[in-house]
């Protein structure tokens, strides 16, 4: 990033358009998501935000992804009773196939995948939103 006013700021505009509130930056924290085996899926800074004006949000966690085409593409995670961390919004956006996952585990992530599809079927069945997945995927 050449310029954290500007990428802040990019950020900012894309939680006011997506979420019709006004962010204020709190600070940045660095977020590590590793496989039971220790390996890295995800790596890099989540930006959190007050929100004024949000109807039931307080915060908003948001970050850039860039992926292997040069496409920028920007995530902004409200914050809710499950997703209480710029961890768990990443969690949330990797569970919802939102943030794709580093490429060296590709094998591995489309076995994942497909549980997940199974999981979200089940909990679909079961009248149960992707954010109650989310949660009990982190509880369990």
């Amino acid at each position: 990033m050449s310029n954290n006013t500007d990428y802040l700021g990019t950020l900012e505009a894309a939680i006011r358009i997506q979420h019709q509130c006004k962010p204020t930056y709190r600070n940045t924290v660095f977020v590590e998501e590793k496989t039971a085996d220790d390996e890295i899926v995800w790596q890099g800074d989540v930006e959190s935000f007050d929100l004024t004006g949000h109807v039931e949000a307080r915060v908003c966690y948001s970050w850039q992804h860039i992926d292997g085409t040069g496409e920028v593409k920007i995530f902004a995670v409200l914050g809710s009773r499950f997703i209480d961390s710029p961890n768990k919004a990443v969690q949330a956006a990797i569970i919802t196939n939102a943030q794709p996952p580093g490429h060296r585990f590709s094998k591995e992530m489309e076995l994942l995948k497909q549980q997940l599809e199974e999981c979200k079927k089940l909990f679909r069945q079961m009248g149960m939103r992707i954010e109650d997945l989310a949660a009990a995927i982190h509880a369990g």
